[in-house]
């Protein structure tokens, strides 16, 4: 049994006086559905709900095209979030009331960025990069990863981090097995140098884009150029701003930035995050910045290959090659797979065509 309780009423109450807890609280307030129109079931505020953020103060990003839609919706979302930040705010206050802040570590992040199209499911920062809050009481201020409370720490992290950090911050021993690294606690390991991001299965929607981040240069691979950005997902297009881009787009109203999503992509992107925040400007081709695509490319192949990366194989294939065993265990079964990888960076195209860059 993994948890004690899992339901909508566990909580770290119901536990015997005194004993230790890891509670988890999803909260779903600023979750993509607040942003549909509301329905049966559904989390969007009803008719007759007046929006505490006005659209048209709204800053949009460039590749957003300026439609009343699109800036109800980042209007909304933003409400969701002042929404969301008040439960928190709850939370913390009833983990005073029952004397227990002193003594807890609090975690506090999103599992993406933004619910708008362009953010969720793709890899840009927008889309990956998330808010992330961690209060560690004074009681335990040895554990403070910066000079005082309140202090930005620059560390790159990734959610499998998350697990080692719990089982350092409990004074465990970290699994071999175990992928991550500690960040807090009594085993925190060197800093990366790299974060690594994944775009796959989409809904009903397949694609293939493999990227990395140093902090400040990211680059992102796609395996599968000829699958436009920004297909029209079942779930996604319930949001009015997503139909009102595509709309905007089939009219002909969109420059090229806006129209980009809806096209075929190119095979390698790279941008400077620091000079270029909304990822608008691709330098991939640029000589300058040789050097750099050179080595954020290296180390996609690398990390590829350490993981053993599924990706190259389509999920039409995964039972010819693993029979009833999960791909991931197949990969690890026998050496063939690994030397795959070997062979597949000494080859001229990838197994589905596709160019290797020069």
């Amino acid at each position: 049994m993994i948890w004690d309780e899992s339901s909508r009423d566990a909580h770290y109450r119901n536990r015997p006086e005194g004993k230790p807890f890891f509670a988890v609280f999803n909260l779903l307030t600023s979750h993509e559905s607040s942003i549909h129109p509301s329905e049966e079931g559904g989390m969007a505020p009803g008719e007759g709900y007046v929006l505490r953020h006005d659209p048209a103060r709204v800053e949009l990003p460039p590749y957003h095209p300026d439609v009343p839609a699109i800036r109800h919706d980042w209007a909304l979302y933003y409400d969701k979030v002042e929404d969301m930040d008040a439960q928190v705010g709850n939370l913390l206050r009833e983990l005073e009331e029952e004397g227990l802040a002193e003594n807890t570590i609090v975690f506090y992040y999103s599992d993406h960025g933004g619910v708008l199209a362009r953010s969720k499911r793709f890899l840009h920062e927008t889309g990956t990069r998330v808010p992330f809050l961690v209060r560690i009481p004074e009681s335990f201020k040895d554990l403070y990863p910066a000079a005082a409370p309140g202090d930005r720490v620059g560390r790159l992290i990734s959610f499998v981090d998350l697990a080692p950090t719990l089982l350092s911050l409990a004074g465990e021993e970290i699994p071999v097995w175990m992928q991550g690294d500690a960040f807090l606690g009594v085993r925190t390991a060197t800093a990366p140098t790299y974060v690594h991001l994944t775009r796959g299965r989409m809904d009903e929607r397949i694609d293939m884009s493999r990227g990395v981040t140093d902090g400040r240069f990211r680059y992102i691979r796609n395996y599968m150029p000829y699958r436009i950005s920004l297909p029209h997902l079942a779930y996604l297009f319930k949001a009015p701003s997503a139909q009102a881009w595509e709309d905007h787009f089939r009219a002909g109203l969109c420059d090229d930035l806006q129209s980009a999503p809806f096209l075929p992509k190119p095979v390698e992107e790279l941008y400077d995050t620091r000079a270029d925040p909304w990822e608008i400007h691709n330098l991939a081709g640029d000589p300058a910045h040789r050097d750099i695509l050179d080595r954020m490319r290296a180390e996609n192949r690398r990390w590829m290959a350490e993981v053993r990366d599924v990706g190259l194989i389509p999920e039409t294939d995964y039972r010819y090659f693993s029979g009833d065993s999960a791909m991931y265990d197949y990969m690890r079964s026998r050496p063939v797979p690994w030397m795959f990888w070997w062979r597949q960076r000494r080859w001229p195209r990838f197994p589905m065509g596709i160019p290797r860059p020069v």
